[in-house]
């Protein structure tokens, strides 16, 4: 998303589905703390532990400089 390519890839639709439902995506090592942390929290697998509330998202570091 962030680096232009999606967080879980494969060709294979079943695998894709595996690895959305049961691995943890993999960031790069150079991004920043506030970024990971909001990526993190959007693709939590459990939805009641996700990040989606438009206030919630708009209050994150990661849009600090945002001016809504």
């Amino acid at each position: 998303m962030v680096n232009g390519i999606p967080p879980f890839f494969t060709k294979n639709r079943g695998q894709l589905a595996d690895k959305i439902k049961y691995t943890d995506p993999v960031f790069p090592k150079n991004w920043s703390k506030n970024i990971r942390s909001l990526l993190e929290a959007l693709l939590t697998k459990n939805p009641d532990e996700r990040l989606k509330k438009c206030a919630s998202l708009k209050s994150h570091p990661w849009f600090a400089n945002i001016n809504w």
